[in-house]
């Protein structure tokens, strides 16, 4: 993946979660982030659809659960 496509990813969990700049997001978890609520999944994987002009399904939506899950999500959808 490249250093844009990363950033441009970053900037999508940014604004859901509510983060500014200062805040690094790659390394964030489902899990390890109260912010990542039901909402803030919803603006994730609709952020990553409209900005790289993919279709995630379902499934592979609820896989989403970390930024390197996105990262993985996006390269298998052919995104570099």
């Amino acid at each position: 993946m490249t250093e844009g496509t990363t950033n441009r990813l970053e900037e999508i969990f940014r604004a859901a979660l509510g983060f500014g700049p200062e805040i690094a997001v790659t390394g964030l978890t489902q899990q390890n982030e109260p912010n990542w609520d039901s909402v803030a999944h919803v603006l994730i994987v609709s952020g990553i659809e409209s900005e790289f002009g993919v279709s995630i399904d379902l499934a592979d939506s609820l896989r989403i659960s970390s930024f390197e899950a996105a990262v993985k999500a996006l390269a298998d959808l052919g995104v570099e």
